[in-house]
């Protein structure tokens, strides 16, 4: 599967305006932001299916060679989910885990590139701008929690704020420093920051729009 990035010279074709960054027939999945360009990709080993995840470094492709990519993490039998934001890309592991990319690539000692940064049996999405967000589902709710940048240490993963807990939350999405959430009803909201209070709720939202025919949105 070709990935290509816009706005470049390349190949004489009818649409010019193309560079090719990857060719690999593994490839599952791109996942892009201001901190990089990052794929997930599938491959066999034997009767088992294995994957792993990888960031683009550069060049473009040349002659059929695609020699920008490098691979941070093998995730095993399931793939993991990226979130990449302004300053960082972080990982959904498949057993619930959220870890923030150092910078360093897998090498002969594994893939030791990782900070852990929350470990929650419930959580479900992870996105990401200037901060981190995560949505987290029980048996009775959704809830929105926020990243305050206290990784995970030996009382466990404390780095987290929350913001919202409501079960007509459908989706959430981050932007600058804010996020928005999507509740099934068609609402938007946006978070104002303010964090669920003990008595007082989750007063932190502002709502932007209702409307049933909202199928996503999308942050500047």
């Amino acid at each position: 599967m070709k990935v290509c990035a816009g706005r470049a010279t390349a190949v004489a074709s009818t649409c010019p305006g193309w560079r090719q960054l990857d060719n690999s027939p593994q490839l599952l999945s791109i996942f892009s932001g201001p901190a990089g360009l990052y794929e997930t990709r599938v491959s066999t080993e034997g009767q088992e299916t294995l994957y792993s995840i990888w960031v683009y470094l550069g060049p473009a492709c040349s002659g059929g060679s695609c020699p920008g990519w490098f691979q941070i993490d093998m995730t095993g039998t399931e793939p993991g989910w990226i979130a990449v934001g302004y300053y960082s890309a972080y990982e959904l592991e498949p057993n619930d885990d959220v870890r923030q990319f150092t910078g360093q690539l897998c090498g002969s000692n594994g893939c030791p590139g990782w900070l852990e940064v929350g470990s929650n049996p419930y959580t479900q999405t992870l996105t990401a701008a200037n901060s981190l967000f995560q949505t987290q589902q029980t048996y009775s709710t959704n809830t929105v929690w926020q990243y305050n940048g206290t990784p995970c240490g030996g009382t466990g993963c404390n780095g987290w704020v929350e913001l919202d807990s409501n079960p007509a939350i459908y989706t959430i999405v981050a932007g600058g420093s804010t996020v928005y959430e999507q509740h099934f009803d068609g609402s938007v909201c946006q978070s104002t920051g303010q964090p669920c209070g003990f008595e007082g709720g989750c007063p932190g939202w502002t709502q932007l729009d209702q409307n049933p025919q909202i199928k996503f949105i999308v942050p500047n």
